[in-house]
C-alpha cells in the first residue's frame, strides 16, 4: 500500500502542499476600494497644492533651492589682546596657553568677554 493511499482524504502529501504555493501572482486584482482610495488621494493632493498657492519643490536638494549658510562662530581666544585660535566651546573658547591659567582668572576673563559682547 502506498503512502498516498494510507493518508486521510483531507490531508495532502507534502509535495502537493508545496505545489499549491509554487505560483503566486505578482499583483492582486484591483478592487473598487483601491480605485476609490486612489481617487481620494489624488483629490486630496490637488486640494493641498491649491491651498498652498501652487506646486512646491518636492526636494530640498533639487534645483532652485537655497543652501543655508553655516553660523559663523568667533573662534578667537577670549583673553584680551590674544589673537590665537581657541579650542572651542568645550574648552571655554580659550587657547591652550590661557587654559593653563588658574580657574578664577579664566572665569574673570570669560565674564569680562561676555560683558563686552
Amino acid at each position: 500500500m502506498s503512502r498516498e493511499t494510507r493518508l486521510a482524504p483531507t490531508v495532502k502529501p507534502p509535495i502537493a502542499r508545496i505545489a499549491e504555493y509554487a505560483y503566486i501572482p505578482a499583483m492582486p486584482k484591483t478592487t473598487r476600494t483601491d480605485e476609490l482610495l486612489a481617487f481620494f488621494i489624488d483629490r486630496l493632493a490637488e486640494a493641498v497644492v491649491a491651498r498652498m498657492g501652487g506646486p512646491r519643490a518636492t526636494s530640498s536638494t533639487g534645483p532652485g533651492t537655497r543652501k543655508r549658510r553655516a553660523r559663523q562662530v568667533d573662534m578667537r581666544c577670549r583673553f584680551p589682546n590674544c589673537k590665537t585660535r581657541s579650542k572651542g566651546p568645550r574648552f571655554r573658547f580659550l587657547c591652550e596657553e590661557h587654559l593653563k591659567l588658574p580657574k578664577r582668572k579664566q572665569n574673570a576673563v570669560i565674564a569680562e568677554a561676555a560683558a563686552a559682547h
